[in-house]
């Protein structure tokens, strides 16, 4: 894009140089928070793996998420492990990324529900003959089955009976 003027008996030399433009991710980190939890993106640690990745471990982000720069070829993006939430790693998290290219990775961690199972054990070792289903089973106000999975509110509940005469 220059222009060079030369006189007779002048010579002039002119280097181009190129430089290849380094791939680009984008880590976005999605949280929701639809059962009680309260995490945010940024108490989860995301990792990207691959060639000269400009900031391998970092804070997550929501949207519009953190971006990196890496050499072409192999990479992949996890975080660490996070109790309570259930993970899904979305596509562009790992394969193969080319120069000057740029790819998008959203991984979304969804809170888990906890869950409260009451087991009934009834015992007739005096001549009793009652079975599990004669006991009313609760979890708070509501009647629930012996041995069933309850999922549950965060914070703290009741589990109690209703007890039927003869028994303890």
């Amino acid at each position: 894009g220059a222009n060079i003027t030369l006189a007779l008996g002048q010579s002039a030399t002119c280097t181009i140089t190129n430089n290849d433009i380094s791939p680009q991710l984008t880590v976005i980190k999605h949280v929701i928070n639809d059962n009680g939890g309260t995490a945010v993106a940024s108490a989860f640690t995301m990792n990207v793996t691959g060639t000269n990745v400009s900031t391998p471990s970092f804070p997550g982000a929501e949207a519009p998420g953190t971006t990196v720069t890496l050499n072409a070829g192999a990479y992949s993006v996890d975080e660490n492990a996070f109790v309570g939430y259930a993970k899904t790693i979305g596509a562009n998290c790992s394969g193969t990324i080319a120069v000057g290219e740029t790819k998008t990775c959203t991984i979304t961690n969804d809170d888990i529900a906890p869950t409260l199972t009451l087991n009934k054990i009834v015992t007739n070792d005096n001549g009793g003959n009652a079975v599990i289903s004669d006991f009313i089973l609760k979890i708070d106000v509501g009647a629930v089955t012996s041995g069933v999975v309850n999922t549950v509110n965060t914070g703290a509940h009741t589990a109690s009976e209703v007890n039927i005469p003869c028994y303890t």
